[in-house]
């Protein structure tokens, strides 16, 4: 895989960037990161998440570990958009406008049905909550 390559040429490099693929159960995704993350870390960590779903067990894993969040930790998930009392902190995340996405979703659809073409290419940025992790 392409993936694989860029990987390992990070490794190599000693870069931090790598990609996961966590367990679907709680303990295994805190196992995962024990294992692959052991202490002490030799340099900061930023961890990003494709979803919220994993986000308790980076905070339970990171707690744990007596990490600094935004010393030792930088963390950021997608469409997180819960209440400091939820996880005891407010989570980094990027909101997605799902109304908008979901309307020129509708645009592009009725599109294919009419058959007209659009050349240009339209982005929905996301909103972006600067939280404690």
């Amino acid at each position: 895989m392409r993936e694989d390559g860029f990987v390992d040429a990070c490794r190599t490099a000693r870069r931090f960037y790598e990609i996961l693929a966590l367990p679907d159960d709680f303990d295994g995704r805190i196992a995962l990161l024990e294992a692959r993350f052991p202490a002490p870390l030799e340099r900061p960590l930023i961890l990003v998440s494709g979803s919220r779903v994993n986000t308790g067990a980076v905070i339970a894993w990171a707690k744990a570990r007596g990490f600094a969040w935004k010393k030792d930790l930088f963390y950021s998930d997608f469409d997180n958009e819960s209440p400091p009392e939820v996880w005891g902190l407010t989570v980094t995340s990027f909101i997605q406008d799902d109304a908008s996405l979901a309307g020129k979703a509708m645009e592009q659809i009725l599109d294919l049905i009419t058959g007209a073409r659009h050349e240009v290419k339209q982005l929905i940025p996301p909103r972006f909550i600067t939280g404690d992790t």
